[in-house]
């Protein structure tokens, strides 16, 4: 077991690194649907599978068991019947009226807060999402983001000079494609595998040469760990000090079985959103609700820090539910505002 202070120590030293990482030009951030949900509109991967169950009356994360490449590939073939192209133009349809409804506007523009200071840190990104809100960010100093996610835009990269922010979109984009080109389903991902996608060529080349940080996302893509997977295989023989590092922003407990698996399996290095003060008192929390309710919420203030929240239970009602959602949105959010503080 970890203590809190190799906790730590521990955290320091993968915050230093990152900071060195940056300083030098090599650190490149890899954004997942869970930065998006920043931005009230916007929802996480699950929260989108359960939109898309309600558009064809079923629970879909129930039926295939929280598997979102299935869920939604059934989605798409429930649509689009024997045609799985028209079923994919279905699903982009979904995709577009959820970026058009949450645009960015002069009422919401605290909303974006966090999106302008993170693309303002970086001159380079990736992201496997497919709407547009890093692309609405107003960074400072002000650059234009520019977007690649057709093979076309890779003809030229270098066009573009310090005055823009280039950002890679692996898995597509919600218009100004044919859907399908859109990766979002199990048929997509076993596609993408066997080809030889320039976009995939791209980012193993990259992952050969910078650091990356992956944020607002849970490793669930099999295609992203499989590229990772070979590039750690070819690096395996060079030394420590001239290898690069994956780092992962984690909401999760130090201790949680997930973080260690990936830490060990993938040697990616997390770093905690949660403070070592908020680790303990989550833990000593937990080991009151054992008796009560293992996955209850629970809002506790510990002096000038955050609440801690847990997840909700079963018999919580839908409004305390909801109210929990936009506390723990906003409580991720805060925390993520005070890493980016230290770049």
């Amino acid at each position: 077991m970890t203590s809190l202070s190799e906790f730590d120590d521990s955290q320091r030293e993968v915050l230093g690194d990152m900071q060195k990482a940056h300083a030098n030009k090599r650190l490149i951030p890899f954004v997942g649907a869970g930065f998006s949900k920043n931005i009230t509109g916007y929802p996480g991967w699950n929260e989108f599978v359960k939109q898309l169950g309600e558009n064809i009356s079923c629970d879909l994360s129930a039926l295939f068991k929280n598997n979102n490449l299935e869920a939604c590939e059934y989605f798409i073939y429930k649509k689009g019947g024997d045609d799985f192209k028209k079923g994919k133009k279905e699903l982009l349809k979904i995709i577009n009226k959820m970026v058009l409804d949450n645009r960015r506007n002069a009422a919401k523009n605290d909303e974006w807060a966090l999106h302008d200071k993170f693309v303002g840190k970086f001159e380079y990104i990736y992201t496997t999402n497919w709407d547009n809100t890093l692309e609405q960010a107003v960074p400072n100093p002000r650059k234009k983001v520019v977007s690649f996610f057709r093979r076309s835009h890779l003809s030229n990269p270098n066009q573009y000079d310090n005055d823009f922010i280039q950002l890679i979109k692996l898995h597509g984009n919600y218009e100004g494609i044919k859907a399908e080109s859109l990766i979002a389903c199990q048929k997509d991902y076993n596609q993408r595998i066997i080809e030889d996608n320039p976009f995939d060529i791209k980012f193993k080349n990259d992952l050969l040469h910078n650091n990356f940080f992956f944020i607002g996302y849970n490793f669930g893509d099999p295609n992203i760990l499989l590229m990772i997977d070979l590039i750690q295989q070819i690096t395996q023989g060079i030394p420590q000090k001239k290898s690069v590092n994956l780092f992962w922003i984690s909401i999760e407990p130090f201790d949680d079985e997930r973080v260690y698996l990936l830490k060990k399996s993938m040697q990616i290095r997390p770093y905690h959103l949660l403070t070592a003060y908020q680790q303990n008192t989550l833990d000593q929390l937990k080991k009151q609700l054992k008796q009560k309710c293992d996955k209850c919420v629970v809002k506790k203030k510990t002096g000038a820090h955050d609440a801690i929240l847990f997840d909700l239970c079963k018999n919580c009602s839908e409004p305390e539910i909801s109210n929990f959602k936009e506390t723990k949105r906003q409580f991720i959010k805060k925390r993520t505002e005070a890493f980016l503080d230290e770049f």
